[in-house]
């Protein structure tokens, strides 16, 4: 079929950088690390929450684009409904570590997030970016955005 058009926009998405995060493309070989941006990682994701017990549970924004902005936030929203349906949400301290200043751009959507994140007791940090994952210690490295240089390391 041959289509007619004043102007053409091709959008195909955005190219995965995993290896711009040390440690990260091997770092997906641990059970503990996923990612639901990827077909080949997706999986693992859901598989790393079932397989929770008890501890951090970080996840994260980066500081480049992303093919949804409201995908971090939504498996992490689901991992605690989870947790709850399966009684391990008692033992599970929720970090969302986010490259923003916000929690989301669109104000009235912030506004309405941040109530459910306290509603859910979940630990946001603002202006962090994940640059190292150190999957043999279960440590994930932020760098602090309004501090370049200055990181921070959570365990996991």
């Amino acid at each position: 079929q041959q289509v007619s058009y004043k102007y053409l926009i091709v959008a195909l998405g955005i190219n995965l950088h995993y290896e711009k995060i040390k440690g990260l493309p091997e770092g997906f070989n641990h059970p503990k690390i996923g990612s639901n941006y990827s077909v080949h990682t997706v999986e693992k994701t859901w598989k790393a929450l079932q397989d929770f017990k008890e501890g951090n549970a970080i996840f994260t924004f980066p500081n480049t684009p992303v093919k949804c902005a409201g995908a971090p936030q939504k498996i992490m929203y689901l991992s605690d409904a989870y947790w709850r349906k399966t009684g391990k949400r008692s033992k599970a301290n929720i970090m969302f570590n986010t490259s923003l200043g916000v929690i989301f751009g669109v104000k009235k959507y912030a506004d309405a997030l941040l109530e459910v994140i306290k509603e859910r007791n979940i630990a946001v940090n603002y202006k962090r970016n994940l640059v190292e994952v150190r999957a043999d210690k279960q440590e994930a490295v932020f760098e602090n955005l309004d501090k370049p240089g200055e990181t921070e390391v959570h365990q996991v």
